[in-house]
């Protein structure tokens, strides 16, 4: 992982008096030393409509896991000073945590697209096939019968015996969802067979 964002705060900005010096000063120190509440505090005290600026902020929202408000600032962070493909790469984690990977199969893309590199390759692999394991779920997920309001008749007989459609019907819905077991089993055994990186890469600061 590269670490880049306590460099941008020190060689990026403009100094303009002791006020500007002590507060990337704590901000360079807050987030070495992880405390990301107090960086986003002093961050708020520079330019907040600079590139730089947003990206920071964003990086220490993603760290806080605030993907939300990461978003927010790395769509803001277009501009001056800011690495372009970083910037894509770290909006395509962001979805990809939000688990919009459609979204993030996107970014993902359009940073490959500035530069080729392997940990942008491995996450677009993960994302695709984290979205093929969502269609799938969303496909073999079973739909929850209607509750039909049925009125007891008293004295009705408790041992009700099924009638010849009755037991068709749960014939086919039990080759169905066998059907759909094997499906399952199959495209599992797909997914096994291609190799997919287990964690994605983290954010490039």
């Amino acid at each position: 992982m590269k670490k880049i964002a306590l460099l941008i705060l020190f060689s990026g900005y403009s100094f303009a008096g002791l006020l500007d010096f002590k507060t990337i000063n704590n901000i360079n120190k807050s987030y070495k030393e992880q405390r990301y509440e107090d960086t986003i505090k002093y961050l708020y005290d520079l330019d907040i409509n600079s590139a730089k600026v947003n990206y920071d902020l964003a990086s220490a929202y993603y760290k806080l896991k605030d993907y939300k408000k990461a978003l927010k600032h790395y769509k803001r962070a277009l501009g001056e000073g800011v690495d372009e493909h970083n910037r894509l790469y770290n909006i395509g984690n962001t979805y990809f945590n939000l688990k919009d990977y459609k979204k993030a199969i996107i970014a993902y893309k359009k940073a490959l697209a500035i530069k080729k590199d392997k940990d942008t390759l491995a996450n677009l692999q993960l994302a695709k096939y984290k979205l093929e394991h969502k269609k799938l779920d969303k496909v073999l997920k079973p739909k929850k019968p209607k509750a039909k309001k049925t009125k007891h008749k008293k004295n009705a007989p408790k041992n009700k015996k099924l009638t010849k459609k009755e037991l068709e019907r749960l014939k086919k819905k039990l080759k169905k969802d066998m059907l759909k077991k094997e499906l399952k089993k199959l495209i599992k055994k797909s997914f096994k067979e291609k190799e997919v990186p287990i964690l994605m890469y983290k954010i490039k600061e």
